[in-house]
């Protein structure tokens, strides 16, 4: 099971990127975000807004070293010293496996 050690959390800057990590990270999670419109509607808005993108970089396979998402927060932020997340979401698989707690 991943630990925090290993897990890093950066910003995405590229607005197809950040529209293609919140599409797959969403539809993991199809029992919040199984409306089609509203999944959309946060992957239109991951474009404009922040997004920060938790990674987790590890072994697959013998040798190869594999970065996967685990998770992500889009941040708006209305004022100038106010901000607000818009979403939150962990990937299915790492909520089954206690990272949602222990992170």
């Amino acid at each position: 099971m991943p630990t925090n050690k290993g897990i890093t959390v950066a910003r995405e800057e590229d607005p197809d990127l950040k529209q293609a990590i919140v599409q797959a990270v969403l539809a993991d999670l199809p029992e919040w975000f199984g409306l089609p419109d509203a999944t959309n509607a946060y992957v239109e808005e991951a474009a404009k807004l922040s997004l920060w993108v938790a990674c987790y970089e590890g072994q697959d396979g013998l040798l190869a070293m594999r970065v996967r998402r685990l998770g992500l927060s889009i941040i708006a932020k209305p004022a100038r010293q106010a901000a607000k997340s818009v979403v939150w979401a962990l990937r299915n698989t790492f909520i089954i496996k206690g990272l949602a707690i222990s992170w």
